[in-house]
Order: structure tokens, then sequence, then C-alpha cells
């Protein structure tokens, strides 16, 4: 469907309109003895339109009103363009990126690139290469009580 821009000649306010698909230019008559105040330039949208203009329909657009935002992958509230992490798995997606992963893939967080026996998260978190076996987490004993449990630790 193409979205068509009509020129309105009404003294009345427009409170809402409906687009209508147009194959040919439209035609307004003006009849003589009836006031015209201004003539108003109104972009006509369909209901699924795009109210925001950014080329997304409003039916599959996650910020309708923000041109600069159409998706929230995570469902977080916060678009993607201003998401730091569009899957909310604790790896930023510009590291995600660097590093060959799926910024919009949470389960990637769990895998273990180099196979070091590491997730790709706790290899992150503690400042190792998740593309390097060399590069990795040691285990760091931590006592419990009487019990002694092995953590992985920066090395």
């Amino acid at each position: 469907m193409t979205l068509s821009r009509i020129i309105v000649v009404s003294f009345f306010t427009i409170v809402s309109a409906w687009a209508i698909p147009t194959y040919a230019p439209m035609d307004v008559t003006v009849y003589p003895n009836i006031p015209v105040f201004y003539p108003m330039d109104v972009t006509v949208y369909p209901m699924n339109g795009d109210r925001d203009r950014d080329g997304v329909p409003n039916s599959r657009d996650a910020f309708p009103n923000n041109p600069k935002e159409q998706y929230d992958t995570d469902h977080d509230g916060i678009g993607n363009n201003a998401d730091k992490d569009d899957d909310n798995d604790g790896i930023p997606d510009t590291v995600e990126r660097a590093n060959r992963l799926n910024p919009l893939n949470a389960a990637d967080a769990n895998g273990d690139l180099d196979r070091d026996g590491f997730a790709n998260l706790i290899e992150y978190q503690l400042g190792t290469n998740m593309r390097s076996s060399r590069s990795k987490p040691v285990w760091a004993p931590v006592m419990m009580g009487d019990i002694m449990i092995f953590i992985p630790a920066k090395p």
C-alpha cells in the first residue's frame, strides 16, 4: 500500500483520518460561498502505519513513537540501539561482536569458544580471552565452614 500526501482544505480541525490507497490524484472541489481559512498538509497512514516514520510498521515496532528505536530483543524496555547488551546475557554487544558471538542470542554466553572448560561469560567476567585456551581462569579454593570449594578466579 502506498501512503498518500493529500491537501485538506477545511475550516474544521481534523481529529483523525483513515488512509485509503489512492491510485490517482485526488480532486478537491471548492464550492462558492463556503468559507475556507487555511489549507492543511496532512500525512495519512493506515491503521498499522508508521507513526514515527522509521520504516518499521507500528505493529512490529517496539517503540512506535521513537524513530531511533524499533526493536527490543530482550524485552527490557531499552531499545536495541541504546541497549549495551541486547540479549541480557551479561556480555556487552561490542564484546560479543569482537568474539564472533551473536549479540541477540543469550545462549552463547554459556558456550565455550576455546574449549578450555570455562563458559564465555565466566571468561568475560574474569577478563580472560574467551578465544584462547592459553588464557583461562584458575580454580581458587574457598573455605565455606569446614568445606573447601573451588571457584573460577582471575589468573
